[in-house]
């Protein structure tokens, strides 16, 4: 049981969608720090949600009573207040390169993978609807791009910040796990040493095995 200021804590509750790839970042922290989780499916426009987060994003987190919103700031503080290896590193500059790859993640490789991606070829089936091929046709040649940066960047590394896992990892992580469940994702990875054989190593861990995407 994770302690907290001097209380015990058994579980933290994610407020997000089963395929939400920000809440699976949450839920991979929240297992490094030690702490069970749960996750309440969640519509991020309905009222209920938008009490929680103003601008109707997910995942929203509740920790011993306290609501926390935006992955930056839920993950950052679940890393400060409880035990375990700490996910930043002490290293200014190490600590700068983790922020740099956490950008990365939210301004450019989420936003085109899941968008251009994720959604169309994977979420939109499930929906009943049908894929948007012009939309992924147009986002490839970005995240095969975006790819190469990650492969160039992991030559000779473990991990992409520092020499422990980091926050960076997860977030880098979580998000091309999703793109590896496309089979467009499957044919660049194939062809993507350095980064299959980090997602391979960090796919061991129990936080990536306990968050896995559902097979199927």
């Amino acid at each position: 049981m994770a302690e907290i200021k001097g209380q015990s804590l058994s579980e933290i509750t994610i407020f997000a969608a089963e395929v939400s790839t920000f809440g699976r970042i949450v839920a991979m922290v929240a297992i490094e720090k030690g702490l069970d989780w749960r996750l309440i499916p969640t519509d991020s426009s309905s009222a209920e949600h938008i009490a929680r987060h103003p601008f109707a994003k997910t995942p929203a987190v509740e920790v011993n009573g306290h609501l926390l919103i935006e992955s930056d700031a839920i993950c950052r503080y679940l890393d400060d207040v409880f035990d375990g290896a700490s996910l930043v590193p002490d290293d200014p500059l190490e600590r700068a390169e983790m922020t740099k790859w956490m950008g990365f993640v939210q301004a450019y490789m989420f936003p085109t993978t899941e968008f251009g991606l994720v959604m169309p070829r994977l979420i939109a089936p499930l929906m009943g609807r049908p894929v948007d091929e012009m939309r992924v046709e147009k986002a490839l040649p970005t995240i095969q791009y975006q790819l190469g940066l990650l492969e160039t960047a992991l030559e000779g590394r473990t991990f992409i910040a520092s020499d422990r896992l980091t926050l960076a990892d997860i977030y880098l992580f979580c998000t091309w796990m999703a793109v590896a469940h496309t089979a467009e994702g499957k044919v660049m990875l194939h062809h993507s040493v350095n980064v299959t054989r980090w997602m391979s190593y960090l796919g061991s861990r129990e936080s990536a095995r306990r968050t896995a995407w559902p097979e199927g």
